[in-house]
């Protein structure tokens, strides 16, 4: 019982200390960039550790054989780890491969379009799929060899396992050099359409400064099913035909209807509940989360008016110069 629990502890204390690496980079895309990012980094991540699936069975078949070969030669345990590393390396190569191309197709396949974000991740964690293979049954020939102590130091904190190194490499294209493909990926284009009475030219135009990215944005049409629809309106000056058009339009297969009272942002109280600095700023918070929630959503908006023409019709898109809204969710 001795020698068991003198050669088990390190291994048992490998597997909690592997809890830290394991979800601290998904601790840290939460904090850095909201829970969003992180369930997208999540996803991404889930999917690349199901390749531990093809050293773990290797490992568990080569580990006996290993520790069989300590007594009489260490260095035959090493021979055969090596012997085997060729085919490790070349069948890792070759899954990340192919799970780097099938990333995108693979992450809306199994989580939706809301998660298309975690496709460029995935592709990057892909690229450490040789090296996370190799790490693994390095140490558990470090194990087979009686170093277990090296052997947990070796599996969760040398930077090679995938939620630890290769994740927080991840966690950089998310928050920086690849924020070109996660703004791609997870941009959701915002049509305004408007309704009302004369005045309040300024609330349409905080909207649509507060809604645009840092750096300016043109993109093609996109598909109509990633389309938000925001309907400013105002109950109090529209007919009882115009709200019952509205309510038919909420009512389209796949569309949903949120009111927002007026008071709600003249008060504050979309800004404190969204911990935002300014109305501007809680603005754009509460049509994020609301676009996060639905990619087809129709936000009626009560009491904003606009200085456009009347139109006859509850739906009117704005046509100065074709402009499409567009924020990061």
């Amino acid at each position: 019982m001795g020698q068991v629990l003198r050669e088990g502890v390190p291994f048992a204390a490998g597997n909690v200390l592997g809890a830290v690496p394991l979800n601290l980079p998904t601790v840290a895309v939460s904090l850095g960039m909201g829970l969003s990012a992180a369930g997208e980094f999540q996803a991404a991540s889930k999917l690349f550790l199901a390749l531990g699936v093809i050293p773990g069975a290797v490992g568990a078949v080569a580990f006996p054989h290993m520790a069989a070969k300590v007594g009489p030669s260490p260095s035959e345990a090493w021979r055969r780890f090596h012997q085997g590393n060729g085919l490790l390396l070349l069948v890792g190569i070759w899954a990340g491969l192919v799970l780097a191309v099938l990333s995108g197709p693979l992450v809306g396949l199994l989580f939706g379009d809301g998660y298309r974000g975690a496709g460029p991740v995935l592709m990057i964690l892909a690229a450490g799929s040789p090296a996370f293979f190799l790490n693994h049954t390095a140490s558990q020939a470090l194990g087979a060899v009686g170093r277990q102590g090296n052997a947990v130091l070796a599996f969760h904190f040398l930077g090679l396992r995938p939620s630890g190194g290769g994740a927080l490499d991840a966690g950089g294209l998310v928050d920086g050099a690849g924020r070109r493909y996660s703004r791609d990926n997870r941009r959701v284009d915002l049509r305004v359409d408007s309704l009302g009475g004369p005045g309040g030219e300024r609330s349409i135009r905080r909207g649509r400064r507060s809604l645009l990215p840092e750096e300016p944005y043109r993109p093609s049409r996109p598909d109509p099913r990633d389309i938000l629809k925001i309907l400013l309106i105002d109950l109090n000056s529209v007919s009882e035909d115009e709200r019952g058009k509205a309510r038919a339009l909420s009512r389209e297969p796949g569309v949903d209807l949120t009111l927002l009272r007026p008071h709600a942002f003249r008060d504050g109280i979309w800004v404190r509940r969204a911990g935002a600095r300014d109305v501007d700023d809680g603005y754009r918070t509460v049509v994020g989360r609301l676009a996060g929630k639905s990619p087809n959503r129709v936000v009626f908006l009560s009491g904003l008016r606009e200085a456009f023409d009347p139109v006859p019709d509850v739906v009117h898109v704005l046509t100065d110069e074709n402009f499409w809204l567009t924020t990061q969710v």
